[in-house]
């Protein structure tokens, strides 16, 4: 599962889980929107953006916009 090209290489298992299909092959079940837990995610999503529009400075903007990002993707 390690991409050795990549530089900023995701926490394997962070959020994540895995789970047997019904063929018994392992997958990853992923917890972002879209995915496991989903709903709430997308919860926390709208409040994130929410937070983004009165966030105090540039850094606190900026690092919203990354958890949401992370979020939605579930790459930072």
């Amino acid at each position: 599962m390690i991409d050795k090209s990549d530089e900023t290489p995701i926490s394997y298992g962070l959020n994540s889980k895995l789970v047997r299909d019904k063929n018994g092959k392992l997958t990853e079940a992923v917890w972002k929107s879209g995915g496991m837990y989903g709903q709430a995610i997308d919860q926390i999503i709208f409040w994130l953006d929410k937070a983004v529009e009165v966030a105090e400075n540039e850094p606190q903007r900026e690092a919203l916009k990354l958890l949401i990002e992370y979020y939605k993707t579930r790459r930072p």
